[in-house]
């Protein structure tokens, strides 16, 4: 069975909506999800997963006859959707009358539901939220790592859990319990950062589109197949990196199956939010940087948004903060954490009993690794303020 798995699309978002930009990326999040409803057409993908947060807000009649559209085109697919945080079902939401076509099925309780899919002789589970929090993890109450929760009506069936939250607000997820329920796949939707948590059983889909100007990286859906075999699941440890859990660890070594699958993230964004870092010396210049900043783009894509830090030691004459990077690209933001290449003893010497002396003295100049960013903020910006205030 091949499946596509995707989640937090936020149709109806309108990302850097203050900025040139933002009327486009609009649209794009729309054109992103017709490519992927093309893909499945093509592909001819049997299961669509949708974990949540299909609509950026309550979806308008409108939009819910756009998606419906869509979903007509591929009328051998059979799509399975939940509401998460940000389209949550209020007693008044649209969701609820809207009539969906035939293939499209909603698991719209909020307490763990599932539904069968005969030609797919597939289970699916899931719930919705009703409101825009849930703390309770019921994911992990609900299946605790065996199938006694399971429906059995089919014993070959294959299971699948879509699964909206990690965090605690949102349905908090012990990742490495869950990950030990024998589903065959667990959808996972809520942070937009996609990320495999374990190789061919669980993953974090993340937006298709970008969102935020944080969400830096690809983005795109989550692509698989789920098919039987006699063979055990290899054994491996799996480091999925630092949450607010901490870091995990898997080892699966004892698990066995009789199903296989094997799931690859595909990126299939417009465009993406880049970090750029511009290294300033006392000899940089403000047409400089400016050109720095234009090579990048110039090589990395002039459709992405970039987000541009500058970071080392500036002349202290010059400044940077009102620096307009607009005119060689799309810039969302840029963040001067440069700080200025004064020799503070020299100057402790030079301004003895003097107001700024006395300012230098407060300050631990001969133990700079003391003081905290605070600190050498105040040191910075008021030594600056008393120079000028010196012409």
């Amino acid at each position: 069975m091949k499946f596509i798995h995707i989640a937090d699309v936020h149709l109806g978002a309108v990302p850097d909506r203050d900025y040139p930009w933002g009327a486009a990326r609009e649209k794009e999040i729309w054109e992103t999800f017709a490519g992927i409803i093309e893909t499945v057409k093509q592909e001819k993908t049997d299961l669509l997963l949708i974990a949540g947060d299909f609509f950026h807000g309550q979806p308008l009649m409108r939009e819910l006859k756009e998606t419906a559209y869509y979903f007509s085109q591929i009328p051998d697919t059979q799509i399975v959707l939940t509401a998460g945080n940000h389209d949550h079902l209020r007693k008044d939401s649209n969701y609820l009358a809207f009539p969906w076509p035939e293939n499209v099925t909603c698991l719209w309780s909020d307490h763990i539901q599932s539904c069968y899919l005969e030609k797919l002789n597939t289970y699916v589970y899931g719930l919705s939220y009703k409101e825009r929090e849930n703390r309770e993890p019921v994911y992990n109450q609900t299946f605790p790592g065996n199938r006694i929760n399971f429906r059995t009506e089919h014993p070959d069936a294959f299971h699948i859990l879509l699964a909206h939250g990690g965090d605690e607000k949102h349905i908090p997820i012990h990742f490495s319990q869950l990950a030990g329920a024998d589903f065959d796949y667990i959808a996972l939707g809520h942070i937009h950062k996609p990320e495999i948590l374990v190789p061919g059983k669980m993953a974090y889909a993340g937006s298709p589109e970008p969102i935020d100007k944080k969400e830096t990286g690809p983005h795109g859906y989550v692509k698989g197949t789920i098919g039987e075999t006699n063979r055990s699941v290899r054994a491996y440890e799996n480091s999925i990196g630092e949450r607010a859990e901490g870091t995990w660890q898997f080892d699966f070594s004892d698990y066995t199956g009789k199903n296989s699958t094997e799931i690859v993230f595909v990126p299939a964004s417009k465009r993406e939010y880049k970090n750029l870092v511009l290294h300033v010396n006392p000899h940089s210049t403000r047409s400089g940087l400016l050109d720095q900043a234009a090579k990048f783009i110039r090589e990395n894509g002039n459709s992405h948004i970039y987000r541009i830090s500058l970071e080392g030691f500036r002349d202290p004459d010059m400044i940077f903060t009102n620096l307009d990077f607009s005119s060689v690209g799309n810039v969302i933001e840029v963040l001067d954490e440069t700080e200025p290449a004064y020799d503070l003893e020299q100057m402790k010497r030079k301004y003895a009993g003097t107001v700024i002396g006395g300012f230098l003295e407060k300050f631990p100049l001969d133990v700079p690794e003391l003081m905290t960013e605070v600190q050498k903020k105040a040191l910075y910006y008021g030594l600056q303020a008393l120079l000028e205030a010196q012409k």
